[in-house]
């Protein structure tokens, strides 16, 4: 297992460089996402208060400003009142607890891992859209080859050569 196998076997290394660095890169990914979920659960975040305090400061500089307010700087009554909705805000609230929960499990097992790469994308573009945090989005996003790249079987891989 590994770059001794990979050299025994006559097969090159591995192409990510150091596999203890890749293995704890990963390992901090998914503690990130495991602290978030538990972070979520205490508090106001699963009632939905947290994203109605912190959702309209948050898109008036956020790529979608020009779309959700009207001219004159006011947020458009359809998005105002969803955000004042207590229940679209717990569902949403609910919806990247979920998410979290799900990359957390998914990353760490290879037959999710496809899905929870697509989940984490998609979950970190529309942070990115909503509040313009991109920094902490590409970050994560940029550790995401790290899990891509075993998702190759050993059988898949070993008949590829």
């Amino acid at each position: 297992r590994g770059p001794r196998l990979a050299r025994r076997l006559g097969r090159p290394r591995p192409a990510l460089g150091c596999l203890l660095a890749s293995k704890l890169i990963r390992g901090q990914i998914l503690l990130v996402y495991g602290w978030s979920v538990v972070n979520k659960l205490g508090g106001s975040f699963l009632d939905g208060f947290t994203l109605q305090e912190e959702l309209p400061l948050a898109l008036q500089t956020s790529p979608l400003a020009r779309v959700l307010y009207e001219a004159h700087g006011v947020l458009s009554p359809r998005w105002g009142m969803l955000i004042a909705s207590d229940r679209a805000m717990a569902v949403c609230s609910w919806a990247v607890l979920l998410a979290e929960a799900f990359l957390v499990f998914g990353l760490a097992h290879r037959r999710l891992r496809t899905y929870a790469l697509c989940v984490g994308v998609v979950l970190h573009t529309g942070i990115f859209l909503t509040m313009s945090v991109l920094s902490f989005g590409l970050l994560m996003l940029s550790a995401y080859p790290l899990f891509a790249n075993t998702l190759a079987t050993p059988a898949s891989s070993a008949s590829a050569s």
